[in-house]
């Protein structure tokens, strides 16, 4: 038997899988659904806009989100497609595609063009990365 004080009322219970007390897990499960309903009208909602429309603390939801139990939806900041592949990127992949030429258009200077060729393909996550 393994005792430990509940990681967030800090009341002892006997851990089975999770570091929270069963009333607490209820009660983030709860807080969970309440932010899946919300999210299921407003898909591409803020986590402030989750957070004033669910009076969830905006610091609760982070958390939820970085432990992987509330998913959001990211979109494109130019043409507000969802991005699948969100890993340090603003724009779908035809938008950055779309930018990238127009950068690369715009280069005039052939000393510049390399390296904001580099620089672009590393901003838009377009593959190159020398």
């Amino acid at each position: 038997m393994n005792i430990i004080n509940c990681g967030i009322c800090e009341k002892p219970f006997i851990k089975r899988s999770k570091d929270v007390c069963p009333e607490c897990l209820r009660k983030e499960d709860e807080i969970q659904e309440k932010i899946f309903q919300f999210l299921k009208e407003n898909p591409v909602a803020t986590i402030q806009e989750i957070s004033e429309a669910t009076n969830i603390n905006f610091k609760y939801i982070n958390k939820l989100i970085k432990d992987g139990r509330v998913k959001t939806i990211t979109v494109c900041e130019r043409c507000g497609k969802e991005i699948k592949d969100t890993k340090n990127k603003k724009y779908c992949e035809l938008c950055a595609k779309d930018i990238y030429g127009n950068i690369l258009k715009n280069t005039k200077t052939p000393g510049n063009s390399l390296r904001a060729n580099k620089q672009v393909t590393r901003k838009y996550g377009l593959g190159a990365s020398n």
